[in-house]
């Protein structure tokens, strides 16, 4: 169980902000191919995953990065 006291509002910004940064160029890398396709749903995918991604860090912290962490190091 965690002791650390909850987040307060800056911790949660910097959290969502750190997130979404990283979910944007990590979707955008990995879509990246399809970025100039007529009709491409790429910047949506990768806005949206973006946000996703924010709010799963600012939610889990630290527990949300060691997940993706292992996530990539399996594949």
């Amino acid at each position: 169980m965690d002791d650390a006291p909850p987040p307060d509002g800056l911790e949660k910004g910097l959290r969502f902000g750190c997130g979404t940064i990283f979910g944007g160029l990590l979707l955008f890398f990995a879509l990246a191919r399809n970025a100039f396709r007529f009709g491409s749903p790429f910047w949506i995918a990768v806005g949206g995953g973006a946000l996703v991604c924010g709010f799963l860090a600012m939610r889990f912290g630290d527990r949300f990065y060691r997940g993706i962490g292992n996530f990539l190091r399996w594949w």
